[in-house]
Protein backbone atom coordinates (compact mmCIF):
# COMPACT_ATOMS: atom_id res chain seq x y z
CA UNK A 1 0.00 0.00 0.00
CA UNK A 2 1.52 3.17 -0.92
CA UNK A 3 0.47 6.65 0.48
CA UNK A 4 1.31 10.13 -1.61
CA UNK A 5 2.19 8.62 -4.71
CA UNK A 6 0.31 11.36 -6.60
CA UNK A 7 2.38 13.18 -9.34
CA UNK A 8 0.71 16.09 -7.54
CA UNK A 9 1.42 15.01 -4.27
CA UNK A 10 4.42 16.79 -2.82
CA UNK A 11 5.20 14.48 -0.26
CA UNK A 12 7.57 11.66 -0.71
CA UNK A 13 5.80 8.24 -0.94
CA UNK A 14 5.55 6.33 1.85
CA UNK A 15 5.28 2.33 1.43
CA UNK A 16 3.48 0.28 4.04
CA UNK A 17 3.61 -3.55 4.29
CA UNK A 18 1.03 -6.05 5.91
CA UNK A 19 3.13 -8.05 8.41
CA UNK A 20 0.68 -10.56 9.75
CA UNK A 21 -1.37 -8.41 11.74
CA UNK A 22 -1.21 -4.88 11.27
CA UNK A 23 0.63 -2.37 9.28
CA UNK A 24 3.68 -0.76 8.92
CA UNK A 25 5.83 1.64 6.95
CA UNK A 26 9.38 1.15 5.57
CA UNK A 27 11.85 2.96 6.97
CA UNK A 28 12.80 6.64 4.66
CA UNK A 29 15.09 5.76 2.47
CA UNK A 30 14.67 1.59 2.05
CA UNK A 31 14.83 0.03 -1.45
CA UNK A 32 11.58 -1.68 -1.81
CA UNK A 33 10.78 -4.56 -4.28
CA UNK A 34 7.30 -5.38 -4.91
CA UNK A 35 4.63 -7.60 -7.35
CA UNK A 36 1.27 -6.62 -7.39
CA UNK A 37 -1.05 -9.93 -6.39
CA UNK A 38 -4.58 -9.56 -8.11
CA UNK A 39 -6.39 -12.01 -5.73
CA UNK A 40 -6.20 -9.05 -3.18
CA UNK A 41 -7.99 -5.70 -3.08
CA UNK A 42 -7.13 -2.47 -3.96
CA UNK A 43 -6.98 -0.34 -0.99
CA UNK A 44 -4.90 2.64 0.33
CA UNK A 45 -3.76 3.45 3.97
CA UNK A 46 -5.37 6.22 3.91
CA UNK A 47 -8.95 4.76 3.74
CA UNK A 48 -7.70 1.51 6.02
CA UNK A 49 -6.70 2.91 8.29
CA UNK A 50 -7.17 6.84 9.05
CA UNK A 51 -10.91 6.41 9.82
CA UNK A 52 -10.00 3.81 12.58
CA UNK A 53 -7.89 5.84 14.20
CA UNK A 54 -10.79 8.03 14.98
CA UNK A 55 -12.90 5.26 16.65
CA UNK A 56 -10.13 4.57 18.59
CA UNK A 57 -10.65 7.38 20.37
CA UNK A 58 -14.54 7.39 20.38
CA UNK A 59 -15.05 3.56 21.24
CA UNK A 60 -11.77 2.31 22.67
CA UNK A 61 -12.40 -1.03 23.85
CA UNK A 62 -12.69 -1.63 27.74
CA UNK A 63 -14.04 -4.24 30.22
CA UNK A 64 -15.11 -3.11 34.07
CA UNK A 65 -15.45 -5.68 36.67
CA UNK A 66 -17.18 -4.72 39.82
CA UNK A 67 -16.28 -5.90 43.43
CA UNK A 68 -18.77 -8.23 43.60
CA UNK A 69 -20.81 -10.38 41.17
CA UNK A 70 -24.04 -11.94 41.21
CA UNK A 71 -23.16 -15.81 40.53
CA UNK A 72 -25.55 -18.70 40.26
CA UNK A 73 -25.08 -22.26 41.30
CA UNK A 74 -26.66 -25.42 40.70
CA UNK A 75 -26.87 -28.62 43.43
CA UNK A 76 -25.32 -31.45 42.20
CA UNK A 77 -27.82 -33.76 42.90
CA UNK A 78 -31.25 -33.98 41.95
CA UNK A 79 -33.86 -32.73 43.81
CA UNK A 80 -34.60 -34.42 47.08
CA UNK A 81 -34.25 -32.47 50.10
CA UNK A 82 -35.76 -29.84 51.73
CA UNK A 83 -34.20 -26.07 51.93
CA UNK A 84 -35.55 -25.47 55.37
CA UNK A 85 -32.87 -28.68 56.81
CA UNK A 86 -30.15 -27.11 55.46
CA UNK A 87 -27.99 -27.75 52.63
CA UNK A 88 -24.21 -29.24 52.17
CA UNK A 89 -22.50 -26.44 50.17
CA UNK A 90 -19.66 -29.06 48.66
CA UNK A 91 -22.83 -29.94 46.56
CA UNK A 92 -23.16 -26.18 44.83
CA UNK A 93 -21.89 -25.78 41.54
CA UNK A 94 -21.14 -22.40 39.85
CA UNK A 95 -22.39 -22.69 36.34
CA UNK A 96 -20.33 -21.58 33.31
CA UNK A 97 -20.13 -17.56 32.76
CA UNK A 98 -21.53 -17.23 29.66
CA UNK A 99 -24.33 -19.21 31.24
CA UNK A 100 -24.15 -16.79 34.43
CA UNK A 101 -24.05 -14.19 32.37
CA UNK A 102 -27.42 -15.20 30.34
CA UNK A 103 -29.09 -15.56 33.72
CA UNK A 104 -28.38 -12.71 34.98
CA UNK A 105 -29.89 -10.70 32.24
CA UNK A 106 -32.50 -12.57 32.20
CA UNK A 107 -33.10 -11.81 35.97
CA UNK A 108 -32.30 -8.33 35.92
CA UNK A 109 -35.22 -8.06 32.93
CA UNK A 110 -37.60 -9.49 34.90
CA UNK A 111 -37.33 -7.43 37.91
CA UNK A 112 -37.25 -4.29 35.85
CA UNK A 113 -40.29 -5.69 34.37
CA UNK A 114 -38.81 -5.82 30.50
CA UNK A 115 -39.17 -9.47 30.64
CA UNK A 116 -42.07 -11.58 31.76
CA UNK A 117 -41.31 -14.98 30.60
CA UNK A 118 -39.48 -17.09 33.65
CA UNK A 119 -37.55 -19.85 31.52
CA UNK A 120 -34.17 -18.98 30.73
CA UNK A 121 -33.31 -21.39 27.51
CA UNK A 122 -29.55 -22.58 27.82
CA UNK A 123 -27.69 -25.14 25.44
CA UNK A 124 -28.68 -28.47 27.45
CA UNK A 125 -31.37 -27.14 30.55
CA UNK A 126 -34.12 -24.45 30.93
CA UNK A 127 -33.54 -22.33 34.06
CA UNK A 128 -36.97 -21.53 35.86
CA UNK A 129 -36.29 -18.25 37.84
CA UNK A 130 -39.77 -18.53 39.31
CA UNK A 131 -39.29 -21.86 41.29
CA UNK A 132 -35.30 -21.58 41.21
CA UNK A 133 -35.01 -24.84 39.29
CA UNK A 134 -33.01 -26.50 36.57
CA UNK A 135 -35.05 -28.50 33.79
CA UNK A 136 -32.83 -30.87 31.58
CA UNK A 137 -34.15 -30.44 28.41
CA UNK A 138 -33.95 -34.10 27.43
CA UNK A 139 -35.30 -35.40 30.25
CA UNK A 140 -37.75 -32.79 31.82
CA UNK A 141 -38.19 -34.98 35.11
CA UNK A 142 -34.38 -34.15 35.76
CA UNK A 143 -34.47 -31.19 37.88
CA UNK A 144 -32.15 -29.68 40.31
CA UNK A 145 -32.31 -26.17 42.32
CA UNK A 146 -30.57 -23.31 41.66
CA UNK A 147 -29.55 -20.32 43.72
CA UNK A 148 -28.23 -16.64 43.36
CA UNK A 149 -25.27 -15.49 45.07
CA UNK A 150 -23.66 -12.42 45.85
CA UNK A 151 -19.54 -13.01 45.58
CA UNK A 152 -16.52 -11.12 46.04
CA UNK A 153 -14.95 -11.42 42.63
CA UNK A 154 -11.55 -12.04 44.74
CA UNK A 155 -12.14 -14.82 46.38
CA UNK A 156 -12.65 -16.69 43.03
CA UNK A 157 -10.24 -19.29 42.61
CA UNK A 158 -8.67 -19.67 39.40
CA UNK A 159 -10.19 -22.05 36.54
CA UNK A 160 -7.95 -25.42 36.10
CA UNK A 161 -8.15 -25.39 32.29
CA UNK A 162 -6.64 -21.91 32.22
CA UNK A 163 -3.29 -22.20 34.25
CA UNK A 164 -3.52 -26.09 34.07
CA UNK A 165 -3.29 -28.11 31.29
CA UNK A 166 -1.15 -31.02 29.26
CA UNK A 167 1.91 -29.89 27.05
CA UNK A 168 1.37 -30.82 23.27
CA UNK A 169 4.18 -30.88 20.47
CA UNK A 170 2.67 -30.34 17.38
CA UNK A 171 1.64 -26.74 15.24
CA UNK A 172 -0.74 -25.26 13.95
CA UNK A 173 0.05 -21.65 12.46
CA UNK A 174 -0.44 -19.52 9.29
CA UNK A 175 -2.87 -21.75 7.86
CA UNK A 176 -6.06 -19.59 7.42
CA UNK A 177 -3.56 -16.50 6.34
CA UNK A 178 -2.94 -18.06 2.65
CA UNK A 179 -6.62 -18.98 2.06
CA UNK A 180 -8.49 -16.55 -0.14
CA UNK A 181 -10.58 -15.54 2.47
CA UNK A 182 -7.68 -14.77 5.18
CA UNK A 183 -5.73 -12.91 2.09
CA UNK A 184 -8.78 -10.25 1.45
CA UNK A 185 -9.71 -10.32 5.74
CA UNK A 186 -5.57 -8.77 6.08
CA UNK A 187 -7.15 -5.62 4.61
CA UNK A 188 -10.75 -5.51 5.86
CA UNK A 189 -10.58 -5.49 10.21
CA UNK A 190 -14.63 -5.63 9.72
CA UNK A 191 -14.64 -8.68 7.51
CA UNK A 192 -12.52 -10.61 9.39
CA UNK A 193 -14.91 -9.99 12.20
CA UNK A 194 -17.58 -11.05 10.58
CA UNK A 195 -16.18 -14.46 9.40
CA UNK A 196 -14.64 -14.81 13.17
CA UNK A 197 -18.69 -14.80 14.17
CA UNK A 198 -19.42 -17.24 11.49
CA UNK A 199 -16.64 -19.38 12.57
CA UNK A 200 -17.42 -19.31 16.27
CA UNK A 201 -21.37 -20.02 15.59
CA UNK A 202 -20.54 -23.13 13.46
CA UNK A 203 -18.24 -24.17 16.17
CA UNK A 204 -20.54 -23.91 18.70
CA UNK A 205 -23.82 -25.48 17.16
CA UNK A 206 -21.27 -28.24 16.41
CA UNK A 207 -20.35 -28.79 19.61
CA UNK A 208 -23.94 -28.24 21.05
CA UNK A 209 -23.15 -24.68 22.51
CA UNK A 210 -25.81 -22.22 19.99
CA UNK A 211 -26.77 -20.59 22.97
CA UNK A 212 -22.97 -19.73 24.20
CA UNK A 213 -21.73 -18.99 20.61
CA UNK A 214 -24.68 -16.46 20.26
CA UNK A 215 -23.71 -14.81 22.97
CA UNK A 216 -19.98 -14.79 22.36
CA UNK A 217 -21.09 -13.65 18.18
CA UNK A 218 -23.05 -10.42 19.69
CA UNK A 219 -20.12 -9.59 21.59
CA UNK A 220 -17.39 -9.73 18.56
CA UNK A 221 -20.16 -8.18 16.23
CA UNK A 222 -20.79 -4.93 18.38
CA UNK A 223 -16.92 -4.34 17.84
CA UNK A 224 -16.85 -4.91 13.90
CA UNK A 225 -17.18 -1.66 12.77
CA UNK A 226 -14.20 -0.40 15.26
CA UNK A 227 -10.27 -0.40 14.60
CA UNK A 228 -8.64 -4.19 14.37
CA UNK A 229 -7.04 -2.89 17.87
CA UNK A 230 -10.42 -2.57 19.44
CA UNK A 231 -11.37 -5.94 17.29
CA UNK A 232 -8.52 -7.72 18.68
CA UNK A 233 -8.95 -6.28 22.42
CA UNK A 234 -12.76 -7.74 22.13
CA UNK A 235 -11.26 -11.27 20.93
CA UNK A 236 -8.56 -11.35 23.65
CA UNK A 237 -12.01 -10.86 26.29
CA UNK A 238 -13.35 -13.70 24.91
CA UNK A 239 -10.81 -15.58 25.13
CA UNK A 240 -10.75 -15.53 28.77
CA UNK A 241 -14.38 -16.57 28.88
CA UNK A 242 -15.40 -19.97 30.10
CA UNK A 243 -16.43 -21.85 26.94
CA UNK A 244 -15.72 -23.57 24.15
CA UNK A 245 -14.24 -21.39 22.13
CA UNK A 246 -10.84 -20.83 23.69
CA UNK A 247 -10.81 -24.60 24.12
CA UNK A 248 -11.29 -25.39 21.10
CA UNK A 249 -9.12 -22.84 19.41
CA UNK A 250 -6.31 -24.21 21.05
CA UNK A 251 -7.00 -27.87 20.28
CA UNK A 252 -7.45 -27.12 17.02
CA UNK A 253 -3.63 -24.90 17.30
CA UNK A 254 -2.03 -27.73 19.36
CA UNK A 255 -3.32 -30.90 17.32
CA UNK A 256 -2.50 -29.40 13.97
CA UNK A 257 -6.10 -29.99 12.96
CA UNK A 258 -6.46 -28.85 9.27
CA UNK A 259 -10.33 -28.64 9.78
CA UNK A 260 -10.79 -25.70 11.83
CA UNK A 261 -8.69 -23.51 10.03
CA UNK A 262 -11.71 -22.20 7.87
CA UNK A 263 -13.74 -21.96 10.89
CA UNK A 264 -11.60 -20.74 13.60
CA UNK A 265 -8.71 -19.10 11.76
CA UNK A 266 -10.69 -15.65 11.47
CA UNK A 267 -11.09 -15.86 15.21
CA UNK A 268 -7.34 -16.68 16.11
CA UNK A 269 -5.65 -14.32 13.58
CA UNK A 270 -7.40 -11.90 15.71
CA UNK A 271 -6.92 -13.08 18.96
CA UNK A 272 -3.06 -13.36 18.44
CA UNK A 273 -3.28 -10.02 16.53
CA UNK A 274 -3.78 -8.33 19.97
CA UNK A 275 0.13 -8.35 21.04
CA UNK A 276 1.50 -6.73 17.84
CA UNK A 277 -0.51 -3.61 19.36
CA UNK A 278 -0.02 -4.03 22.96
CA UNK A 279 2.94 -2.85 25.36
CA UNK A 280 5.08 -5.84 25.76
CA UNK A 281 5.00 -7.32 29.50
CA UNK A 282 8.14 -8.59 30.99
CA UNK A 283 8.89 -10.72 34.59
CA UNK A 284 8.10 -13.81 35.81
CA UNK A 285 5.54 -16.05 35.42
CA UNK A 286 3.57 -19.58 36.26
CA UNK A 287 1.97 -22.21 34.87
CA UNK A 288 1.32 -25.98 36.26
CA UNK A 289 1.21 -28.71 34.19
CA UNK A 290 1.11 -32.55 33.78
CA UNK A 291 4.11 -33.67 31.76
CA UNK A 292 5.11 -37.31 31.21
CA UNK A 293 8.63 -38.50 32.07
CA UNK A 294 9.71 -38.61 28.58
CA UNK A 295 8.46 -35.03 28.07
CA UNK A 296 10.70 -33.71 31.61
CA UNK A 297 13.61 -35.81 29.91
CA UNK A 298 12.84 -33.49 26.32
CA UNK A 299 13.60 -30.47 29.03
CA UNK A 300 16.66 -31.74 29.92
CA UNK A 301 18.10 -32.33 27.36
CA UNK A 302 17.22 -28.73 26.09
CA UNK A 303 19.45 -27.73 28.41
CA UNK A 304 22.60 -29.23 26.73
CA UNK A 305 22.13 -28.92 23.36
CA UNK A 306 20.39 -25.19 23.97
CA UNK A 307 17.71 -25.71 21.96
CA UNK A 308 14.85 -23.33 21.80
CA UNK A 309 11.97 -24.82 21.94
CA UNK A 310 8.17 -23.34 21.13
CA UNK A 311 4.25 -23.89 22.32
CA UNK A 312 1.78 -24.24 19.24
CA UNK A 313 -1.10 -22.50 20.97
CA UNK A 314 -1.72 -19.84 22.88
CA UNK A 315 -0.69 -20.48 26.56
CA UNK A 316 -2.25 -18.46 29.99
CA UNK A 317 0.18 -18.14 32.29
CA UNK A 318 -0.64 -16.16 35.68
CA UNK A 319 2.05 -13.15 37.58
CA UNK A 320 0.85 -14.96 40.54
CA UNK A 321 2.41 -18.08 41.62
CA UNK A 322 -0.46 -19.21 44.33
CA UNK A 323 -2.63 -19.51 41.03
CA UNK A 324 -1.14 -21.62 39.22
CA UNK A 325 -0.12 -23.94 41.99
CA UNK A 326 -3.87 -24.12 43.13
CA UNK A 327 -4.00 -26.64 40.77
CA UNK A 328 -2.05 -30.26 41.85
CA UNK A 329 -0.36 -30.90 38.87
CA UNK A 330 3.11 -32.68 38.55
CA UNK A 331 5.14 -29.86 37.02
CA UNK A 332 5.28 -26.15 37.47
CA UNK A 333 6.96 -23.88 34.54
CA UNK A 334 8.30 -20.32 35.83
CA UNK A 335 9.10 -18.55 33.18
CA UNK A 336 11.37 -15.31 33.05
CA UNK A 337 10.63 -12.37 30.43
CA UNK A 338 13.73 -10.23 30.27
CA UNK A 339 13.50 -6.98 28.59
CA UNK A 340 15.25 -7.28 24.61
CA UNK A 341 16.10 -4.20 22.89
CA UNK A 342 13.53 -4.59 19.55
CA UNK A 343 12.55 -7.52 20.91
CA UNK A 344 9.05 -8.83 19.70
CA UNK A 345 6.62 -8.87 21.71
CA UNK A 346 6.83 -12.37 23.56
CA UNK A 347 3.86 -11.69 26.36
CA UNK A 348 1.14 -9.64 26.68
CA UNK A 349 -0.63 -8.49 29.86
CA UNK A 350 -4.89 -9.52 29.56
CA UNK A 351 -5.67 -8.97 33.08
CA UNK A 352 -7.46 -5.55 32.58
CA UNK A 353 -9.41 -7.31 29.73
CA UNK A 354 -9.71 -10.45 31.22
CA UNK A 355 -13.36 -11.63 32.70
CA UNK A 356 -11.16 -13.21 35.46
CA UNK A 357 -9.18 -10.40 36.64
CA UNK A 358 -8.10 -11.87 39.77
CA UNK A 359 -6.41 -14.36 37.45
CA UNK A 360 -3.88 -11.93 36.86
CA UNK A 361 -3.56 -13.64 33.65
CA UNK A 362 -0.86 -12.89 31.22
CA UNK A 363 -1.14 -14.59 27.34
CA UNK A 364 1.97 -15.91 25.56
CA UNK A 365 1.65 -16.18 21.84
CA UNK A 366 1.61 -19.38 19.82
CA UNK A 367 5.01 -19.98 18.62
CA UNK A 368 7.05 -18.15 21.05
CA UNK A 369 10.47 -19.66 21.11
CA UNK A 370 12.20 -20.15 24.99
CA UNK A 371 15.16 -21.77 26.26
CA UNK A 372 15.28 -24.09 29.37
CA UNK A 373 17.23 -23.01 31.81
CA UNK A 374 16.95 -25.57 34.49
CA UNK A 375 15.09 -28.57 35.45
CA UNK A 376 14.94 -29.73 39.27
CA UNK A 377 12.63 -31.83 41.34
CA UNK A 378 11.12 -30.67 44.76
CA UNK A 379 12.07 -33.71 47.39
CA UNK A 380 8.83 -32.82 49.44
CA UNK A 381 6.34 -32.18 47.29
CA UNK A 382 7.84 -34.54 43.96
CA UNK A 383 7.08 -31.41 41.45
CA UNK A 384 9.31 -30.78 38.89
CA UNK A 385 9.93 -26.98 38.44
CA UNK A 386 11.07 -26.27 34.99
CA UNK A 387 12.94 -23.01 34.43
CA UNK A 388 12.43 -21.54 31.34
CA UNK A 389 13.89 -17.82 29.25
CA UNK A 390 11.71 -15.98 26.59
Amino acid sequence: VCDGDDVNDKKDPVVYYHDEEIWSSYATGSDVEFSFDPALPTLTASESDQESDTEIIKKEYSVSQPDELALWYVRSDDITYDRRNGVDETCWQPVLDIENEIIEESYQNRIKGNDQCHLVELDDYLIDLDKYIQIDKTQQERQRAVERRMCNVHSQHPRSDRFFSDVAPPEFRKKWMVTATGRQCLLNPKLCAMKACEGILTEGRLKGRGKEAECLAEKLRACQNQSFKQISKCCVHLYTRESFLFKEANRAMRENDLTKVDVLGPYCYLLRGYYRTCEPWCGRLYRSCNCTLEVIDEYRNAITSQEWKTWPSFNSTSKNRGKAEFFDGNTLFIIDIKVLQLAPTRAFDIQHLSYFPNEEEVLLPPGVSFQVSSVQQDETSKKYIIYIQL
